[in-house]
Formats: structure tokens, sequence, C-alpha cells
């Protein structure tokens, strides 16, 4: 494999869900910067979508198409990422200009990437510039490198599918062999060819021993990344997970306070407001929605009689 350039740095630790870093790469100069966050950044953009929402706003500007150089492809994870073992922490955001809308987009998605990611020392990964050539990106905490390198070509079934090729560069990234410490994201050859590509996520289930892949599958984030020239990225990362996510009171994490509201005209209309109200207002619809699940459990419960409804204290 041609490592076109090579960083080497130290990761950072997980402390209270974040590391306070975000990892930027330019591929149209090959350039990688680590950057350092104010503590008081993830008190406002909480989580991956607050992330990517705030990454692109400052990017970019109303002029910026998903192929435009200066567009962001960013994906990030939330303060509970770090740990994949329990259901919906896995998760996490690509975020960036789409193809289809020409405005900001979201898709979420699930796999080991954004908590290897999150060991490897960083909350998100923003991706700007066309790179000359296509490209991998190769994020390996346990070598305590940073590398861009070209992206190599196998034969033409491996070279064309988004799977198959993900899954050649994960067992070469570790001597042929299978482990959950490994991940990768990828976009296939059709990605080229419509505005809908979408990303996988892959990685090795350690507990059914095989590899699965998961899907963004909203907005053409694949397109977004195969226009960019990059063919994959790669993330490895063997550090504990020690206990990177207690972040509150015996181990349940206290969310911050949000921001006072920002007062925009919408989201299509690119206006800032409408970007971070949009990001606030997602937020608060889920805490919103939380609660009144948690009341409509329990006068079911009190109408019904019924002993296996959960009550609003156990959920």
């Amino acid at each position: 494999m041609e490592i076109l350039r090579q960083t080497h740095y130290t990761p950072a630790p997980v402390s209270g869900g974040y590391t306070d870093r975000i990892l930027r790469i330019d591929l149209g100069t090959h350039s990688t910067e680590i950057q350092e966050l104010d503590p008081g950044f993830k008190q406002q953009y909480i989580g991956g979508r607050g992330y990517a929402i705030k990454l692109i706003w400052d990017g970019t500007t109303a002029d910026t198409r998903y192929d435009s150089p200066e567009n962001i492809l960013v994906m990030a994870g939330g303060p509970l990422c770090n740990e994949p073992a329990f259901p919906g922490t896995g998760k996490f955001i690509v975020g960036t200009i789409s193809p289809l809308t020409d405005t900001f987009i979201d898709s979420n998605v699930g796999g080991h990437f954004a908590p290897l990611l999150k060991l490897a020392g960083f909350d998100a990964l923003a991706v700007t510039g066309v790179a000359a050539a296509e490209v991998i990106l190769l994020i390996d905490a346990d070598a305590g490198t940073l590398s861009i390198a070209r992206a190599p070509a196998y034969d033409r079934e491996e070279d064309s599918g988004a799977l198959s090729y993900g899954q050649r560069l994960m067992r070469e990234l570790n001597a042929g062999e299978w482990t959950d410490a490994v991940a990768a994201v990828t976009a296939g050859d059709g990605a080229l060819q419509a505005r809908c590509g979408i990303v996988n996520s892959l990685y090795y289930d350690k507990r059914r021993g095989r590899l699965r892949a998961k899907q963004a599958g909203r907005g053409g984030t694949g397109t977004v990344m195969r226009a960019k020239g990059l063919r994959g990225i790669v993330v490895r990362s063997s550090r504990s997970r020690g206990n990177g996510n207690n972040a509150g009171v015996n181990g349940i994490y206290v969310f911050p306070s949000m921001p006072e509201p920002v007062i925009g005209k919408g989201l299509l209309q690119r206006g800032k407001g409408g970007f971070l109200q949009s990001g606030i207002n997602h937020w608060s619809r889920k805490i919103g929605a939380t609660g009144h699940r948690q009341q409509t459990y329990k006068r079911r419960q009190q109408k019904s009689g019924n002993p296996y409804v959960v009550q609003q204290a156990d959920c």
C-alpha cells in the first residue's frame, strides 16, 4: 500500500464520553490537523449531529455544493458511543451538504467505526478537499499514525463493491486476521453513478464470528465521499474502553443544559440560526418524546391494570 502522507500522533483519552479533539483532513493538500476543542464546545453542540451542524455551518457557504472542495464530510459520535456493547451506543452521524437537496443532511448509522474513532482519540472526523487520485484514510491508534494512502486496486469484483473492498482493507490492515479492533466505512462504485449513494459501516462481530455492515442511507452521503476521491476509511484501536462514558453520577450521564435558543428562519434558507436551531429542536424533541412515552406507559398501565407495561420510574 502506497502511503502518500503520514503523521504520528498520541491518542487522547476518553473522559466523560469525549476526547475534545476533531481530526481534520484535506484531501486536496494531503494535510492533517488535530483540532483541540474548548471544553464548552461539547456542552453547546451535544453529540454527533450537533458537531456535524456546527462544523459544516462554519466551513461552508450558501454557494457550497456537494462536490465543492470546501464541502465537509463529517463523521461524529456522541458521548455514549465509546462502548458498542449496548444497543444503539455504536451509532454515529454522517453529515454533509447533500447532492439531493443542496443543504445540510445527516444520516445515522451503526457499527464500531465511531466507537473505535473515539478510542483512537477523536470525537469527529471532518474531511474536506478533493483528491487528485482516489485515496483511503488509515487511522491507527495502535501505531499512533494518521495516513493518507493511494487507494489499492485488487481485482475488478472486489474493487467495485463497497463491502468487498472494505473487507479487503480491514484484513490487510490487520495482517489478514479478523478483529473487532478494526472497522471501516466505504462507498462503492454505484455512488459515482447516482446522487443517492450510501456510506457503509463495516465491522467484525466477534460474537457471531462474521463481518457485518450497516448503512447511512439518507441524503447521498456516499456520493459526497466518492466525489472527494475517498474510497474508504479504516480505523484501528485496541485501547481499553475503560470507564470513559461515566460522565455523571453512579454511571448515569447527565446531559448539560442547552444553549439559549437561536432565532432563525429555517434550515432550508441556509441561515445560521436555522442550522443551529435545527439541532436544538431535534434534541428537545428527543427529550420531550421520551417524557411523553413514559407518561403514556403509566397512563396505559393505570387504565388496563397490566403489570407488564413499563412504569414511568422504570424508563
